[in-house]
């Protein structure tokens, strides 16, 4: 079963009564999941307009779900109800969570990134020592020209 999350941004002009019947009509789908959790975030601004709306009720849903069928109808009935303003459906198991650590590409895309990160932080680390030397280097020679002048 793949593990799934949901946020649902409803119109902030609506009433919480309608913004919570608008989200009970698009959650039938999954509110009967034995692990279905919703989660009302309250009414938020938005960091920028969003066909004119500036507040919106926030909504996440969290679920585990084998027919991806029922997904594609959710995003179908989000898209024609007005009052939903944005939705972003998310596989935890594919794209985040602890599920990841199991896929073995992102984990050798990792350690890739890992060892390539660890180059660069020894190569900078040897820039800085390298420079740190010849500054005591010139340093030592200006105190040895001033003590010549004297």
């Amino acid at each position: 079963m793949a593990k799934y999350e949901i946020m649902l941004l409803v119109d902030g002009n609506l009433d919480e009564a309608k913004s919570k019947e608008a989200i009970k009509n698009l959650t039938e789908l999954f509110s009967k999941q034995k692990d279905y959790k919703e989660t009302s975030l309250g009414l938020r601004d938005l960091a920028y307009k969003i066909n004119g709306l500036s507040k919106a009720w926030y909504t996440q849903l969290n679920f585990s779900f084998e027919d991806v069928t029922k997904i594609a109808e959710f995003r179908r009935l989000a898209l024609i109800d007005k009052a939903v303003i944005r939705h972003l459906v998310i596989n935890l198991d594919k794209d985040y969570g602890a599920s990841a650590l199991k896929n073995p590409k992102k984990v050798k895309r990792s350690k890739a990134k890992m060892t390539k990160y660890k180059e660069r932080m020894a190569k900078i680390a040897a820039d800085r020592e390298a420079k740190e030397k010849q500054m005591q280097e010139l340093k030592e020679i200006n105190s040895l020209a001033k003590k010549e002048e004297k």
